[in-house]
C-alpha cells in the first residue's frame, strides 16, 4: 500500500516537473495572445517538458558522455589508484565504478544521493533550454504583434532578465555536477578496498557486464 502510494506520488511529481518545464517556453506566446493559455496548460506543457528533459539527458549522456567519459574524475581516480600498467582502461574503470556502486545493499543512500544530483543537473539544464526558448518566442511574438507606435523596450528588459536567469540555472547545474564529482571521488577513496576487489574481478577474471538491478537504475 505504502509502496503504491509512494510510486503514485513520484509519478505526480514527474508530471508536475514536466508541466513546469514545458510551460516556460510558451509563456511569451501565451502572454502576447499568440497561443491560448488554457491550451498550453492542458495540452502542450507536459509533452514539451518531457522533450526538454530528454534533450537535456541526451546532451549529458550522449554529447557530453558524462557517465563514461575517460576524463570523468571518478574514472580517472580508479585508473590512477589501480594503475594504468595493469590494463585498466576507461571502459574497465566505468565497469568497476558501476559494479561496485550497485552491488552493495548498504550503499542505497549514496546511490540515491548520486541519482538526485544527476537528476538536478538534467532538470536545471532543461530549465535553461526552456528559458532560452522562452526568450526567443517572446521576442518573435513581440515583433509579430508590434505596431508602428509600439516600443520594444519592455521586451528587451524581460529578455535580459530571462537571459540572466538562464545563465544562473546553467551555472547552478554545473556547480551541482562539480560537487557530485567531488562526492564520487571522496566515496571511492573512503571505500577503496571494495573498488579494488571488484577491479580484480573485472580485470583478472574477465567479467565485463555490470549486474545492475533494474529498480536501481537512474
Amino acid at each position: 500500500m505504502l509502496a503504491a502510494l509512494a510510486l503514485g506520488w513520484m509519478r505526480m511529481l514527474t508530471l508536475a516537473e514536466w508541466w513546469a518545464l514545458g510551460t516556460i517556453p510558451w509563456l511569451g506566446l501565451a502572454i502576447t495572445g499568440r497561443v491560448d493559455a488554457a491550451v498550453v496548460v492542458a495540452v502542450v506543457a507536459v509533452p514539451t517538458g518531457f522533450l526538454l528533459q530528454q534533450l537535456a539527458r541526451f546532451h549529458l549522456e550522449v554529447v557530453e558522455r558524462a557517465f563514461d567519459h575517460p576524463k570523468r574524475p571518478a574514472l580517472t581516480l580508479i585508473r590512477s589508484r589501480w594503475g594504468g600498467d595493469r590494463g585498466c582502461s576507461a571502459e574497465a574503470a566505468y565497469r568497476i565504478y558501476e559494479v561496485t556502486l550497485y552491488q552493495r545493499g548498504d550503499w542505497s543512500e549514496a546511490r540515491a544521493h548520486i541519482h538526485r544530483c544527476w537528476h538536478w543537473v538534467v532538470t536545471l539544464r532543461a530549465a535553461t533550454f526552456a528559458t532560452v526558448l522562452a526568450i526567443a518566442s517572446m521576442v518573435w511574438a513581440s515583433f509579430a504583434t508590434m505596431s508602428g507606435e509600439d516600443s520594444m523596450e519592455p521586451t528587451w528588459v524581460v529578455s535580459l532578465a530571462a537571459a540572466l536567469t538562464a545563465l544562473a540555472l546553467w551555472r547552478k547545474g554545473e556547480h551541482t555536477k562539480k560537487l557530485l564529482h567531488e562526492f564520487d571521488c571522496a566515496w571511492i577513496l573512503a571505500h577503496w578496498p571494495a573498488y579494488e576487489a571488484v577491479a580484480m574481478s573485472v580485470l583478472e577474471r574477465g567479467e565485463t557486464t555490470p549486474q545492475i538491478p533494474a529498480e536501481e537504475k537512474w
